[in-house]
C-alpha cells in the first residue's frame, strides 16, 4: 500500500513479482512449524525443556539447511529466470527485492520455531507486543527508504525489520527460557553455502536460459546440498534423504 501510494502501481507490481519469488525460501518453515508445533506443545505442558531445546536447534539447522539452498538456487539463477519469463525485462529493477526479501526469510529461518516455542509457552503475550514492534517499525523505515531508493528501499525496510523483531523474539526466548537455536551447525551451513556461492560466482554457461538454469541448480545441489548430507550436519535432512533413496530403490 504505501509503495503504491509514494511510488507508483507500476513500481509495486514489479516489488510483489520479487517478493513472491523470494517468499519460497520460507517453504521449509512452512513444513516444518506444523509438524513441529504439536510436539511442542507436549513438551513443553509435561515439562521438557530439554527436548524443546534439542528440537529448537534441530529446527533451526534444518529450516536454514534447507532454505539457504533455495536462496542460492533462486539468487544465482534470478538474471537466467528473467530472461524465461514473459516480459522480463519489465522485472529486472526487483532483482534486489528477491536478494533483501530472500535475507530476511533467510534469517528468519535461522531463528528456528522461535515464533511457536514463545506462543506455546507462558510468555505467549510478548508475541503481540513484538508485533506492534514490527509494525510500528515497517511504517517508519517504509516512509523513509520508500522516497529515497524506491522498490529496494520496501524491501530493504523489510529487511530490518524483520531482522529486529526475529531478533527481539529470539533474545525474549534466550532470556525467559534460558535456550538459544545456535550450534556450530549453524556455522557449518554458512561455510558451505558461501563456499557454494564462490564456486558457482566463476562459472558461466553460454547456453539457453532454461539449461543453464538446470545445470547451474544441480551444481549448487551437488556442493552444497552433498556437503550437508555428507558431513551429516543435519540429522533431520539425512533421514529425509535415506528415506526417499529407499523408496526409490524399492521401487525399482
Amino acid at each position: 500500500v504505501m509503495t503504491t501510494a509514494l511510488i507508483s502501481a507500476g513500481a509495486t507490481g514489479v516489488y510483489s513479482t520479487g517478493m513472491f519469488m523470494a517468499v519460497m525460501i520460507e517453504l521449509p518453515r512452512r513444513a516444518i512449524a506444523p509438524t513441529i508445533t504439536p510436539l511442542l506443545s507436549k513438551d513443553i505442558e509435561n515439562n521438557d525443556w530439554e527436548s524443546v531445546l534439542l528440537k529448537y536447534r534441530l529446527s533451526s539447522v534444518s529450516q536454514f539447511a534447507l532454505g539457504g539452498m533455495l536462496f542460492l538456487l533462486l539468487w544465482f539463477n534470478i538474471d537466467s529466470i528473467f530472461e524465461i519469463m514473459p516480459n522480463g525485462h519489465k522485472f529486472v529493477e526487483g532483482k534486489y527485492v528477491v536478494l533483501l526479501i530472500g535475507l530476511a526469510k533467510l534469517y528468519d529461518l535461522v531463528w528456528g520455531v522461535n515464533t511457536e516455542i514463545l506462543t506455546l509457552s507462558k510468555h505467549f503475550r510478548w508475541n503481540a507486543l513484538l508485533m506492534v514492534l514490527l509494525i510500528v517499525l515497517a511504517l517508519v523505515l517504509n516512509w523513509l527508504f520508500i522516497p529515497k531508493y524506491g522498490i529496494i528501499g520496501t524491501a530493504f525496510a523489510t529487511l530490518i525489520s524483520i531482522g529486529v523483531y526475529n531478533t527481539f523474539r529470539g533474545v525474549l526466548v534466550w532470556v525467559k527460557l534460558k535456550m538459544h537455536p545456535f550450534s556450530r551447525s549453524q556455522f557449518y551451513v554458512l561455510t558451505i553455502f558461501v563456499v557454494t556461492g564462490i564456486i558457482i560466482k566463476f562459472i558461466h554457461f553460454d547456453v539457453n536460459p532454461i539449461i543453464e538454469v538446470v545445470l547451474r541448480s544441480g551444481i549448487i545441489l551437488l556442493i552444497s546440498g552433498g556437503s550437508i548430507y555428507v558431513f551429516k550436519i543435519s540429522p533431520d535432512i539425512n533421514k529425509m534423504v535415506d528415506k526417499y533413496v529407499r523408496f526409490i530403490i524399492k521401487k525399482k
